[in-house]
């Protein structure tokens, strides 16, 4: 038996906020996402509800940054594919958290902006490959 494993998260939401850079240059800076899901149910009276979850996304590769600084704006929806980390921190009151981000890094994430026309797509489609082949 080979031990094999898959660690992938798949979003498909709208950005929270403008997309959240943190640190200088393109070469040291993540960039931070907040993606916004929804899902509807039925509960057992038969009343219809709607559950939004937010979802951290830290991006660290350099060509899905130059995609993000050039065309993500808040209220996009996004499609996303990356891996999901668990992050421990320290807070101010001596207590550990753990946080959920899904992380892209060029070998295991995608990024792509959805619901503009056919032709806004071919273009970004293109830049995204022009920043993919300049590295």
């Amino acid at each position: 038996m080979t031990n094999q494993a898959l660690n992938r998260v798949t979003l498909i939401g709208h950005l929270e906020s403008d997309p959240l850079t943190i640190g200088k240059g393109l070469t040291h800076e993540l960039i931070i996402l907040t993606v916004v899901t929804q899902y509807s149910y039925y509960d057992h009276n038969g009343n219809h509800n709607i559950k939004h979850q937010r979802h951290k996304v830290v991006v660290k590769d350099y060509a899905a940054k130059e995609y993000i600084h050039m065309f993500l704006r808040k209220g996009d929806c996004v499609f996303i594919e990356g891996q999901l980390e668990y992050v421990r921190s320290l807070s101010g009151d001596n207590s550990n958290s753990i946080t959920a981000e899904i992380v892209i890094m060029p070998s295991n994430g995608y990024l792509r902006r959805l619901g503009e026309t056919a032709v806004t797509e071919l273009i970004d489609e293109a830049v995204m490959e022009i920043c993919c082949n300049d590295m």
